[in-house]
Parts: structure tokens; sequence; C-alpha cells
């Protein structure tokens, strides 16, 4: 990576680099999302897999998936169908409203840091309240 401030390409990393020095960006990565979203995602993910086996081994998962993840039973299952369990999770959180994608603000970045430590060291199954959510 360069940290030349002239480029040749319009939209370039030095064009991204001169904008960055002018103000910094509001909101972290793509990627970073709050410290509760992670902990749900990765629960609905593991949960998903549970069913996702189930199904493959001809037994009908609970309906109760389908209903927190706020899907139709009907859909969940025909996506649960996949051969593959990434492209059956890649539906599925495309499709739950509960599993749609925030963005962390640079300000609250250490609050949500906190946080997750706090979820990691829980050895509860429900979270805390989100701080600075």
């Amino acid at each position: 990576m360069s940290g030349r401030t002239e480029g040749r390409a319009p939209g370039g990393m030095a064009d991204t680099i001169r904008r960055r020095m002018r103000q910094q960006d509001e909101f972290t990565d793509a990627t970073v999302e709050p410290a509760i979203d992670a902990y749900r995602r990765f629960d609905f993910r593991r949960r998903t897999r549970v069913a996702w086996r189930a199904l493959h081994a001809h037994r009908l998962p609970s309906p109760a998936l389908a209903i927190e993840l706020g899907i139709r039973e009907w859909t969940l299952l025909w996506m649960l169908s996949s051969r593959h369990f990434g492209s059956a999770w890649a539906a599925i959180e495309s499709e739950s409203p509960f599993l749609a994608r925030r963005r962390v603000r640079f300000t609250e970045l250490s609050r949500q840091i906190a946080y997750a430590r706090q979820l990691l060291g829980s050895s509860t199954v429900e979270p805390a309240a989100p701080v600075g959510d």
C-alpha cells in the first residue's frame, strides 16, 4: 500500500488518503458491526448449521429458528436444503431482517470493543443490554 496523495486513478487510494487527511470517515470498515450484532450472528450461524445438518439427516429442524430469524418456515427449509452450508447461510443472511448489517461509528468503537470483551467473558447464553448501541 502506498502513502502517496497524488495518484494515477481517480477514486483510488491516493484520493482516499487525501480525503481522510481532511476529514476522518464517520464509520469503520463495513465488516465491523456492533458487538451484539456479531454475537447474534455467531449464535444464529451456529444454530442454523445444526438445523442444516438435521435437514440433511432427514429430520425437520425446529420451526422456532425461522421465527427468530424473521423468515417464513418454508423459506428457511428451502434455504437449508442447499447442498452446501455456506450457500444456505448466505441466503439466510440476506433474507433475515435480524442479520442486516449495521456499521459502527469510530466514536463508538472503544465502547463496542469493551462490550465484545464483556460478551466473550460471559458464560450466559443471553447477552446483556448493548453498550452504546
